[in-house]
């Protein structure tokens, strides 16, 4: 099961520039780049996640007055939308796209302070429109005369032959580490459970630059020599957690928990440094690809469809 599998309601409805395409028609007037890219959270919420929308929808992406922009640019816009259900919030649903009744009729009878107790697919559907991002990252490079220069330092191996350097300092929110074996293979470890890098074309560029300090600092601050490492653009990508989090929820208790897990995924609260507690659906991943393999397949592109208008 992939976290970004297409659902019951996606060959139904259009893409989505082609319902943009719909929309001008509809408005008798141009998108903004704000038109558009509020347009494209509940195009992927109605689609992806096959549900409707509200103005809790929006609370990442303007904070405290969330509630005041979302009936700003949907009044703007109104044409576009069609009330699937009245009362607080109120639920609404794009005009020309279809949307699964009993998924709706399941979703919306759910009160929001009470949709942690809802059924997988519900639970699904909460994080299935949000944008993927990865942590807990595995690095496999080749090195040449790197383990030779450690032990001539003094760093001690253990019982495998290894040699681990904990914490590379090249970042302040991602742990780095690095374990070297004697046959020349180097396993490079990076931690970001609480900021997550995103599965797209900017949070590849940045972890690409975090990769070439990592192999900067082991190759000068570290070894003091400029040791031969393979180029980072060649390094293996071993491992790594793709998750999906929902914008936050309030518990009902500080020790309530959601834990599940089914094959590779995993679905469980996460509490975050800022005290608040988010539905996190996770899919861990095994693989044996090269940062240019990763970013020509398949889950890449499917993934890049979630954040093409925020990227430009």
């Amino acid at each position: 099961m992939s976290l970004i599998n297409q659902n019951r309601n996606q060959h139904l409805n259009p893409e989505f520039n082609a319902w943009l395409t719909h929309c001008v028609n509809v408005l008798h007037h141009g998108l903004t780049v704000k038109d558009r890219k509020f347009l494209r959270r509940c195009y992927n919420i109605n689609v992806l996640s096959g549900i409707p929308l509200c103005y809790e929808d929006f609370k990442d992406m303007w904070k405290s007055n969330y509630k005041g922009n979302f009936r700003a640019i949907k009044h703007k816009l109104n044409p576009l939308f069609e009330t699937v259900l009245k009362g607080k919030p109120t639920y609404y649903k794009l005009n020309g796209l279809y949307l699964d009744k009993e998924l709706i009729n399941e979703y919306t009878s759910i009160p929001v302070s009470e949709r942690i107790f809802a059924n997988l697919n519900i639970l699904l559907s909460i994080t299935r429109h949000e944008r993927p991002q990865m942590h807990a990252l595995l690095f496999q490079c080749k090195t040449f005369d790197l383990y030779t220069r450690l032990i001539e330092l003094g760093y001690t191996p253990n019982k495998k032959k290894a040699i681990t350097i904990n914490e590379i300092p090249v970042d302040k929110i991602i742990t780095a580490s690095a374990t070297i074996y004697s046959n020349n293979v180097m396993l490079i470890r990076l931690g970001c459970t609480y900021f997550p890098i995103d599965y797209s074309n900017n949070g590849w560029i940045s972890l690409i630059s975090l990769l070439s300090k990592i192999e900067y600092c082991l190759k000068i601050s570290i070894a003091q020599k400029d040791c031969q490492i393979e180029p980072v653009k060649n390094w293996k990508l071993k491992h790594f957690d793709m998750n999906k989090d929902s914008i936050h929820y309030d518990f009902p208790t500080d020790d309530y928990t959601v834990s599940m897990i089914f094959g590779h995924i995993q679905v469980y609260n996460k509490r975050f440094p800022d005290g608040r507690t988010r539905i996190r659906v996770e899919e861990q991943l095994d693989l044996d690809n090269t940062i240019t393999e990763e970013l020509s397949s398949d889950r890449y592109q499917k993934a890049s469809e979630l954040h093409d208008i925020d990227e430009t």
